[in-house]
């Protein structure tokens, strides 16, 4: 798959020898995980830790303002995927379904760049 390749791993090492070393990596124990008809299931399972980690990392640190804009958006995907989604007119109809926060300063001053340029 080339749309996930990361030329900093790439570059140094082989896609069996990448194969291999994530075959052994793991951020939570599989004998833990939940059967798929349990109600505890969690998909997202294997990276929980890790994205449990960046979520209190960005609510420690991020303090929105009142301006705040959410959209959803898609994120295409065409790889079997339990939780993938399909919603019709998007310009990616099949893929991870997100939700996206835009700030307000953050608009302002891609405008003033605009502006200037």
């Amino acid at each position: 798959m080339t749309c996930l390749r990361v030329p900093a791993v790439a570059d140094v090492m082989s896609n069996k020898r990448y194969e291999k070393l994530s075959q052994y990596f793991h951020m939570a124990d599989s004998r833990d995980q939940a059967a798929r008809d349990h109600l505890d299931y969690d998909p997202l399972f294997k990276v929980r830790p890790m994205l449990d980690i960046v979520q209190n990392n960005i609510s420690a640190a991020f303090k929105p303002n009142v301006n705040i804009s959410v959209d959803e958006a898609m994120i295409s995907f065409h790889v079997r995927l339990s939780f993938k989604q399909h919603i019709k007119n998007k310009p990616n109809p099949w893929g991870i379904k997100v939700w996206c926060m835009c700030i307000y300063w953050l608009l302002g001053a891609v405008r003033h760049l605009h502006r200037q340029g």
